[in-house]
């Protein structure tokens, strides 16, 4: 009998918007974000095993390839301590489904670059494992399985342009953007999060400041030009951006202020640094657009960043898996 099986992409994410609210008392910090999610990820292939157990087998390949050269500690978690092989554990465990999973993960995302590579393959990995199981949790039931996993899981569940807040479990879908281009850079280095929260917390001790929101509503003014093409006065942010290129190692906030003053030159509509680092990003008007900036990059930076231009989903996917991995056939990249 021929075991069931499917393959699926995991899309990564930036954050256009960031904002970091004071640490609370369990220790984690509240964000305000807006979350977008891009045409560019890992390779997730899921089986049916016989055997009872779990298994994960990773390979990585394009830009995580390269900067894996770069910085061995990138490559250093091992299969059985990555968040697809602890998701298929925690649901076989609150399901009690029998047989095992074998699994591959083809890894396109850069770790600890700050675009949720880790957390998507998490989340679109519960999906797939509930279609081979036959569906046995609820969306719900889902939703709480990711949140346990991590704070920006929830949201790869349903990929469609967010603004989340909380801890990352509060999601409030936003209207579809058009398909505007994005070029990710990524600087040769990486980002540790709770090296950077914890660098966030002391600056603001130092400072004597405390957390400021500026609200949702200038926010949705930037998306509303951006989904228009007109011209404003954009209202994105990113807490960490300032404090690495204030306090932040001198190299690396050199690297910053080259990079995103590179992309503004090309001619982005919006240039920032996603989450806690490292990747930066532009905005174009479209994938066309992108490209021939990421050419511009390549011609001007030889051998110095490492770079993909992709798209913003202008629309979930959640079709797809409805419609393909529900009838449990192999379904490719698309």
């Amino acid at each position: 009998m021929r075991r069931q099986a499917l393959t699926i992409r995991a899309s990564c994410k930036i954050n256009l918007h960031l904002r970091i609210l004071d640490r609370r008392e369990d220790g984690f910090h509240p964000i305000e974000s807006v979350f977008i999610p891009l045409d560019f990820g890992d390779t997730l292939s899921a089986a049916l095993s016989a055997g009872g157990r779990n298994s994960l087998s990773m390979e990585a390949e394009g830009p995580f390839e390269e900067l894996a050269r770069q910085n061995p500690g990138l490559a250093a978690i091992p299969p059985a301590e990555n968040l697809v092989f602890l998701a298929a554990e925690l649901f076989r465990a609150r399901t009690g489904f029998e047989s095992g999973f074998e699994m591959k993960l083809i890894k396109r995302v850069p770790a600890a670059s700050g675009l949720g590579g880790g957390s998507s393959d998490a989340a679109f990995a519960l999906k797939a494992l509930n279609i081979l199981a036959g569906r046995p949790l609820d969306p719900e039931a889902l939703f709480g399985l990711a949140a346990a996993l991590g704070s920006d899981v929830p949201f790869f569940l349903d990929e469609k342009p967010a603004w989340v807040s909380g801890r990352g479990e509060m999601i409030e879908a936003l209207p579809a953007l058009p398909a505007l281009g994005a070029l990710l850079v990524f600087p040769g280095f990486f980002s540790n999060t709770a090296a950077a929260y914890r660098l966030l917390d002391e600056e603001r001790l130092r400072a004597g400041e405390r957390a400021r929101f500026q609200g949702r509503g200038a926010v949705l003014e930037g998306l509303e030009s951006l989904r228009n093409g007109t011209e404003a006065a954009f209202s994105f942010h990113n807490d960490f951006l300032p404090l690495f290129l204030r306090s932040g190692k001198a190299e690396q906030g050199a690297a910053y202020r080259e990079i995103l003053a590179a992309l503004e030159e090309s001619g982005s509509r919006f240039a920032g640094l996603s989450g806690s680092g490292s990747a930066c990003f532009g905005v174009y008007p479209d994938a066309a657009a992108a490209e021939k900036a990421e050419a511009e990059f390549a011609a001007r930076f030889t051998g110095r960043y490492v770079t993909k231009s992709t798209f913003f989903l202008a629309r979930s996917t959640k079709w797809l898996y409805d419609k393909v991995l529900s009838k449990g056939v192999r379904h490719g990249d698309y």
